[in-house]
Parts: structure tokens; sequence; C-alpha cells
């Protein structure tokens, strides 16, 4: 956390908003362009809603971060992503996604029920990836529902794979994929690999 120099000593990336160390807020009706990082972040927050915001060239539009140095809040959870729109996001390098989940399976209370919802956003101009899911702790994340989402368009960048739709990078447990649209993609909608297999369900 900002207030712990064995956690960060200099920040130089630039974020657009990040919400750190909260219990409950909402980040609404916001326009982010051409930052050099995030455009918006929870970072080992809990119960942040995020909806009605605007991001265009930025590395990664809108990012959830699990795990924290310090021990306020260890984990995010109950994070609520809906009806943001997103263009030309995701563009420069391989591990940069229009949206990111890293998350895990901790629960810092009862009152934690999952990780991340994401629906209603709309993702256009991608340049490797709509929406990535990955673990940041070694554990699979958890609980990721993601409904009712656009992916469409791809950004042709220099040293960046075709894009795609959805992509699991770890393991997962009960990760729900429902009604979802993928439209005019160089790659593929959704990737899963072997690990992920058994937690992912797929409908429609």
């Amino acid at each position: 956390p900002w207030n712990d120099r064995n956690g960060t000593a200099l920040a130089i990336t630039g974020d657009g908003i990040q919400v750190k160390q909260t219990q409950g807020f909402l980040i609404e009706d916001n326009f982010v362009e051409d930052v050099q990082f995030m455009g918006y972040e929870i970072d080992a927050s809990h119960n942040v809603v995020m909806q009605n915001n605007r991001a265009s060239r930025v590395r990664t539009g809108i990012g959830v971060r699990n795990l924290t140095p310090s021990g306020v809040t260890q984990h995010s959870g109950n994070s609520i992503i809906r009806n943001n729109i997103l263009d030309e996001v995701g563009n420069n390098s391989n591990v940069s996604c229009a949206m990111r989940i890293s998350g895990g399976t901790a629960r810092d209370n009862a009152g934690i029920t999952f990780l991340a919802r994401f629906y209603n956003n709309i993702v256009s101009n991608i340049g490797y990836a709509g929406l990535c899911i990955a673990s940041d702790d070694g554990t699979a994340p958890t609980d990721v529902f993601i409904w009712n989402n656009t992916f469409y368009g791809s950004s042709v960048v220099p040293g960046v794979s075709p894009a795609r739709g959805i992509e699991f990078q770890s393991a997962a447990n009960n990760a729900v994929i429902r009604n979802n649209v993928f439209q005019n993609l160089s790659s593929d909608g959704i990737i899963v690999p072997t690990s992920a297999v058994g937690g992912v369900s797929l409908n429609n």
C-alpha cells in the first residue's frame, strides 16, 4: 500500500483511478483517456461497484487485483464491473488486457461471496484480449461471473498476438461465462487452458 515503504517505494506508471484497501466504494460516470497504465483499478478492496465508465487508449481499461503486501485488506472480493465502455485498450503487449482480474480462492470474511462479476460491458477495438482471468497468489480464481458482455473488433498492434475475447491464464473454480457476444475478433472468442476446463462453465 501507498503508506508502506516496504510495499511501494515509487509509483511512476500512471493510473486513472485506483481504489485501494477500501470497504465499499462507487466508481461511476468517469472518462479516462491516454494514461500509461491502468484506466480503473480495484486493489485489495471489498464491495466496490464500477459502472457507467469509459476508457480509451490505455494499456488496461479495468483491473481487479487481489493481493497486497500489507494486512489491512488482503484480498479483493465482491467486485462488480458493469455497464462500462472500453475502446482501443489492451494494445501494448500480450499481458495487456482490456479488462483483467487477478485473484485466487481466499476470502477475508464470510460476507465476501464472490471474487468479481463482469456484466453488460462493451469492449471494442481490442489489442490482445477483452478480458483476462489469472491467479496472483498461486491459487485458482474462484467465483468469477462473466455475463452479457460484448467484445468486438480488433486493433492490429505490432508484436501483439491476434485479439481474442476472454482468456483464462490459470486454473479456475466456479467461473461462469454466459450470454456474451464476440464479433470480428482476429482470434478465438474464449480460450480455456486444460488446467481451467473443470472449473469453467459455458452457457449460450
